[in-house]
């Protein structure tokens, strides 16, 4: 699925464009100017989806190092939302935890996020939402340097790996 310019999550990935946030450097929950939202439209009939999602990111960062976090949650009609799995990756950990390895601002760079596996099922009507920012508060702060991040979206740009087909109750 790709990430299109005006948030939207989809198999027909849009024109490219860039799409940025500010990092957070608090330690506490992030502002809306801190992340970046996607999401399908509503699904028509129950959909499952099975193992780990992988987020492809493209993203370019004005520090030397930087964070990402992806979260994937359902979205249901109502507003509510319920979080189905998240991965996070320092950027400077791109080759591996053994040694940090900095990265050039400015530079794109194509990082690979594996979330937590899972299996869940989306009932008809909700929608598939993945957030994309600096940090995951409360589970992990924010130990990115001040800065921006621009993430490719849209055609050549981010995107996300999934497992998923229609239930067929």
């Amino acid at each position: 699925m790709s990430l299109g310019d005006g948030g939207s999550l989809t198999t027909r990935p849009g024109a490219p464009a860039t799409r940025g946030f500010t990092v957070n450097t608090d330690q506490g929950a992030g502002t809306p100017d801190e992340r970046l939202t996607f999401q399908t439209k509503p699904y028509t009939s129950d959909v499952v989806l099975a193992s780990d999602i992988t987020a492809n990111v493209r993203a370019a960062f004005s520090a030397t190092d930087g964070n990402i976090a992806v979260v994937v949650e359902d979205f249901a009609p109502d507003g509510a939302a319920v979080r189905i799995t998240q991965g996070w990756l320092k950027a400077g950990h791109r080759f591996g935890h053994h040694r940090a390895v900095p990265v050039r601002p400015g530079k794109t760079y194509d990082l690979e996020i594996r979330t937590w596996p899972t299996h869940y099922r989306l009932p008809a009507g909700h929608s598939l939402r993945v957030t994309v920012s600096s940090d995951d508060y409360p589970e992990i702060d924010s130990d990115a340097p001040a800065g921006r991040v621009d993430l490719r979206v849209g055609r050549g740009g981010t995107t996300i790996e999934l497992t998923a087909w229609k239930d067929r109750k």
